[in-house]
């Protein structure tokens, strides 16, 4: 029992150590993914993986763009944590596309 409660302690002051700006990064990401993989489903019909191109370019465009045109100073890190928020829908999106079939 001691050892559990050691590492949600670890576990917890890791995760409190990241900036607020970090997850808000990361969930914006992952709500852009989505949408766009929702609103590209109908391209699948002409190439399977058409979607999660849409999705990535979309993710990777708001991303860029955010940082280098609107924030006054761009920071790599808030792209990266961007595009970690995308990879959680991408991934879905990539196990489920290889075992519909």
């Amino acid at each position: 029992m001691w050892v559990l409660g050691n590492v949600v302690e670890h576990a917890i002051k890791a995760l409190t150590a990241i900036a607020k700006d970090r997850y808000q990064h990361f969930a914006v990401g992952a709500v852009i993914a989505s949408a766009a993989l929702i609103v590209a489903v109908p391209l699948g019909a002409w190439w399977r993986w058409c979607p999660l191109m849409v999705s990535m370019i979309a993710v990777l465009t708001a991303a860029v763009v955010k940082e280098r045109k609107i924030d006054p100073k761009a920071d790599m890190q808030d792209i990266l944590w961007t595009l970690a928020g995308g990879a959680v829908g991408w991934v879905v999106f990539i196990v489920f596309t290889l075992t519909a079939r």
